[in-house]
Formats: structure tokens, sequence, C-alpha cells
């Protein structure tokens, strides 16, 4: 993984995250852009650099977010992991595997979500209803079909090699 190329899709995940979240909610919810980023960095890079940079994706969100500290970098590299280990077994990137483990990955930050809410009440997340992270994980999942297939069309930017056309060897 090329490391500037990723700096730079970090910026401009959180930047659209924070800058955009206000005019595009829905029903009190807008779409998890750095989760989309962790979900194809998890499924293209290797093991180590995934696990770092969900993990650095996480606690810039973090420290971005004014919520506890930590929350959601510990969130995404579990969602890294998970995703990272399924995509052996669910045979490589493509946009139905990039839209599924967005939802899956959207369904584990939605439970570790409402679980800090419910152990910590006066935290950031004070107000947060599973009503709404749900509409979050739908409005993100559906979201993530143009993001990761433009995504996807650039993956050779971050050193991610290119897909192989069935019958050119």
């Amino acid at each position: 993984m090329r490391w500037p190329a990723y700096a730079i899709l970090v910026y401009a995940l959180l930047g659209i995250q924070v800058g955009a979240s206000r005019y595009i909610q829905f029903h009190g919810a807008a779409p998890n852009f750095a989760l989309m980023g962790v979900v194809f960095i998890s499924l293209n890079a290797r093991r180590n650099q995934a696990l770092m940079g969900s993990f650095l994706i996480g606690l810039l969100q973090d420290c971005l977010g004014g919520g506890p500290v930590g929350m959601f970098a510990f969130s995404y590299g579990l969602v890294a992991l998970m995703v990272h280990s399924a995509r052996h077994i669910i045979g490589g990137a493509n946009l139905l595997t990039y839209v599924a483990m967005t939802a899956v990955g959207a369904l584990v930050t939605l439970l570790l979500v409402l679980l800090q809410s419910r152990i910590r009440p006066p935290g950031a997340f004070r107000g947060t209803t599973a009503s709404t992270e749900l509409y979050r994980v739908m409005y993100t999942t559906a979201a993530a079909v143009p993001v990761l297939h433009w995504l996807d069309k650039i993956r050779t930017v971050f050193g991610f090699a290119p897909h192989r056309r069935p019958g050119r060897h």
C-alpha cells in the first residue's frame, strides 16, 4: 500500500464525512465514509497494513468527532480483522463484496456504539438511538455502492493489484 495515497484518501473521506454530514442526513443519520475506506483497505491491503490503516482511520475519526478516544479505532480495527479474514473465503474484492462487508462493518460499529452509549451515558453518544444507528447502517451501505465502485476503479493508485480478467492469463 502506498501511504501517501492512503493519507490523501483518509483526508478526503473524513473531510467529506465531517463537512457534508449535516447536509446529507436522513432521519438524523449520515453515511459513515470512514468505514467505507476501512472496508476498501481491508479487502485489498496486506493484513498488517489493513489493521494499522484501519486503526489510524478510527483514531482520526475519534479525534475529529469529539467522542471517546479509541471507540472508533477499536471498532474499525475489529472490522478490518473480520473483513481481511473473510476475504479469502468470499473470493476477493468486487462490488457485491464491498457492499456486504460494509453492511457487516456498519453493524459491528452500530453494536459497539450502542454498547458504549449504554455503559457510559454521559459521553458523546448520548441521545443516540437504535433507530438512528440503523438508518446510518442502511445509508452507509447504500452510499458504499458509488464510493467503493470509484475506489475500485483507482485501486492501482494505492499499490493494489489490478483485477485479472477471466480468460487472460
